[in-house]
């Protein structure tokens, strides 16, 4: 994607001239235009990191004991962090506080319009252009001098009419399939000239109708690279923008600084100086949201933190923060405690206290349908996970027990709903029931696709495409090749909706996972040449997602292992081992290194140096015990030491490799 560097006053000459030439011109505007003083309203990261640095902050000791655990200013957190929606702490905080939206966002309304607001709200009066905007604030409104019909579209909402507001993730999810939404923004964008102006276009529910519309021209302002900015940092906010190249409409990605453009076209219309605003005029945005914050009790902050530490994985704190809550509030929402505690320890693989734990909130008085039904669904995952094949069967139990509790009267019941039809189909798929399997991914779905269940419906789409690889293997195993493309036809499909939700969502470990699966797919037809190169192309975008995500080292290992394994399917036995030579030392599970081994020792054999070749199948069998992993490399011993002698005779082979 090239993106042309250019001056503001140059951009402005070419949208005047735009103006008179379009007959239809749209400013698609963003959060960046209320960012200028005096407005000062936090971009998306920015209010988030202040909500949960406020609610840390008035629990000192919490925070002390978090941070002995994980450095909370680390990078890594820090990714984490980042895949967690606003819209998702926006969900919690209303939820636990029972504030209203422009309760929590009351700093708005202290604030005051920047010169960004009345440059575009004399645009929008004069009818040069229409204006649609993600922002929620109504400054644009306030600058306007005239009582009349104006096109403005808010698509997520006004900051007074609480009802409009997409602020929560489940409000996202339900634009996806809201046809109005669909239908104005068409209405606003088809065939016409587009500025997009401050924006990232990271929205999920809109970036699919974005990329749906047929544009006459698409100007889109990229921000310039900060000062002391490293390029990957400004590529990863591009990659965002993919989506809309190879396009058949011209589409122009500039780097100008939007305050800048807009304050020229201001000077280009000759705005009144009056109409320029005392910039020394400050909100301080961050001690009104302390301020609002502190209204909140001591467990709806705990209760919030436990949320916040459970999107982000971070298991040993939802462990440490729900035993506070019980010490602390033994009277009060203790079974709603005792289920975090015991999901905490589920997630650390503790599975014995985490099924105690369980069965104690359903032995109890609890009537909260609810907890029950989620107590179910984690003594399902317990057994689903079991050794014994007795106690396996027992999961589909607990999770059609999840169903029978829940009425689907809330967002909360149909989301626990939803994942037990995951976690359902996943138990069928194990065990290779796979119609059975997918028949439990629709029927989540549809109910995810009800609550906006965003990151519930990738899961289950990827876990369709796995299914689908099964059956692709199981079908060349009988030597059914129609019948595998068709399984194959479904696969690339539910990959593809799987993949394109994950990286609309900024989730890009989940994302590079995606990915690889996909890649595994394609190399069910390995023995052609266009699938491997697919393959190959699939898992060098997931090392790289999972290098921009949490940097996970042992996810991006398995990947490089998987591009190494393709590097063998193409005979390139040098650059193959080049790789397994890379990733030895990060790996830390035994069978992992066993299979490392194994790997290393084929690849000598293949570039004819024998003695280690013998060197590594020998520590290959040291490390690994028993199992298919084991069989594999003693057969590959047997046939090493069978034909080493042979080999180095046959000076034909050399020549080959």
């Amino acid at each position: 994607m090239e993106v042309e560097i250019i001056s503001a006053k140059k951009i402005v000459n070419e949208i005047f001239i735009e103006f008179n030439k379009s007959i239809s011109f749209v400013f698609f505007v963003g959060a960046f235009v209320s960012r200028k003083e005096p407005t000062n309203i936090p971009m998306a990261n920015e209010l988030k990191d202040a909500i949960l640095n406020s609610i840390l902050n008035a629990n000192k000791k919490v925070r002390d004991r978090i941070n002995e655990v994980i450095d909370i200013r680390s990078v890594s957190f820090k990714k984490r962090f980042e895949k967690v929606p606003l819209e998702q702490i926006m969900n919690d905080l209303i939820k636990l506080s029972n504030y209203f939206p422009a309760q929590l966002l009351s700093f708005i309304a202290q604030s005051k319009p920047n010169q960004n607001h009345f440059v575009l709200a004399y645009l929008l009066e004069k009818e040069f252009v229409k204006i649609i905007t993600t922002n929620f604030d109504e400054f644009i409104e306030q600058c306007l001098t005239q009582k009349k019909p104006i096109d403005l579209y808010k698509p997520h909402g006004t900051i007074s009419k609480n009802k409009t507001l997409v602020i929560k993730i489940s409000d996202v999810g339900k634009q996806l399939i809201n046809p109005y939404v669909k239908n104005k923004m068409k209405n606003y964008l088809q065939d016409s000239t587009v500025l997009f102006l401050g924006y990232s276009g990271r929205d999920i529910d809109l970036r699919p109708i974005i990329e749906g519309i047929r544009f006459r021209k698409i100007y889109w302002i990229i921000r310039p690279r900060r000062r002391g900015e490293k390029k990957s940092e400004l590529k990863n906010e591009l990659d965002y923008l993919n989506f809309l190249e190879n396009k058949n409409y011209q589409t122009r990605f500039l780097s100008v600084d939007a305050d800048l453009l807009l304050k020229n076209i201001g000077i280009k219309l000759g705005l009144l100086p009056q109409k320029r605003v005392n910039s020394k005029i400050e909100s301080n945005w961050e001690r009104c949201l302390d301020n609002t914050l502190k209204d909140i009790s001591k467990m709806q902050q705990l209760s919030f933190l436990a949320r916040v530490f459970r999107a982000c994985d971070q298991w040993t704190i939802v462990k440490i923060i729900s035993n506070k809550l019980l010490k602390q509030f033994p009277q009060t929402k203790t079974f709603q405690f005792l289920l975090w505690n015991s999901e905490a320890n589920y997630f650390l693989g503790k599975y014995k206290i985490a099924s105690v734990l369980a069965r104690n909130v359903l032995s109890s008085s609890n009537n909260d349908s609810l907890i029950k039904a989620q107590s179910y669904n984690i003594l399902g995952n317990i057994a689903s996970r079991s050794t014994s094949a007795n106690k396996r069967k027992w999961a589909p139990i607990y999770y059609k027990k999840v169903i029978t509790n829940l009425n689907g009267n809330s967002d909360d019941e149909l989301l626990t709903m939803a994942n037990s039809f995951l976690s359902m189909g996943i138990y069928y798929k194990n065990i290779g029931k796979y119609k059975e399997a997918n028949n439990e991914f629709k029927k989540g779905i549809k109910i995810a696709k009800k609550v906006g269940a965003l990151f519930e419906i990738s899961k289950m789409e990827e876990a369709r495409g796995i299914v689908s690889r099964w059956q692709v293997r199981e079908m060349l195993s009988q030597k059914g090749m129609d019948k595998s493309l068709s399984y194959y036809n479904k696969g690339v499909k539910y990959y593809e909706k799987a993949s394109n939700l994950a990286y609309s969502l900024g989730a890009m470990t989940e994302y590079g996972r995606i990915l690889s699966n996909y890649a595994n797919l394609e190399m069910e037809y390995s023995d052609i040449n266009f699938h491997l190169i697919k393959a190959k192309s699939y898992v060098e975008r997931a090392i790289l997602a999972e290098k921009s995500s949490s940097n996970n080292q042992h996810e991006i290992v398995k990947r490089i292992g998987q591009k190494a394994k393709i590097l063998q399917i193409e005979r390139r036995w040098k650059d193959a081992l080049y790789q397994w030579k890379n990733i030895k030392n990060s790996l830390i599970d035994v069978s992992q290194i066993g299979v490392c081994y194994r790997e290393m020792a084929q690849c000598y054999y293949m570039t004819g140096n024998i003695p280690l070749s013998k060197k590594y199948i020998n520590r290959s069998l040291n490390v690994l015990s028993s199992g298919l992993e084991k069989n594999d490399s003693l057969f590959i011993k047997e046939h090493i030491y069978n034909n080493s002698l042979k080999q180095i005779l046959n000076s034909k082979y050399l020549k080959l490799i």
